[in-house]
């Protein structure tokens, strides 16, 4: 069973308390990094996902992610073409 949450705040960390695996899925030039790991959202995630990888400011994104990642995953894809699509999904459930 998948839950989504919406938005990025505080309310959204108790998540941790209800799922196996907790997947954050972020999109470059869509908002502060920083504002996210204030909200505590960064921390909780056991995966990482850019997802419109083909977009300005991926790079970026990914940097400051592998700051915080600490050995923690993170993907990149692009939903629309199906990149890093397979690889993500064969570490969720593979």
């Amino acid at each position: 069973m998948f839950v989504e949450t919406v938005g990025a705040g505080q309310n959204d960390v108790g998540i941790r308390d209800v799922v196996d695996t907790t997947v954050v899925v972020l999109v470059p030039g869509m908002g502060d990094s920083v504002q996210m790991d204030k909200a505590g959202i960064l921390e909780i995630a056991d995966t990482f996902v850019v997802n419109k990888a083909d977009y300005e400011g991926e790079s970026a994104l990914v940097r400051e992610l592998l700051d915080i990642a600490s050995g923690r995953k993170i993907f990149e894809t692009i939903a629309t073409q199906g990149k890093g699509i397979v690889e993500l999904l064969d570490h969720l459930f593979g």
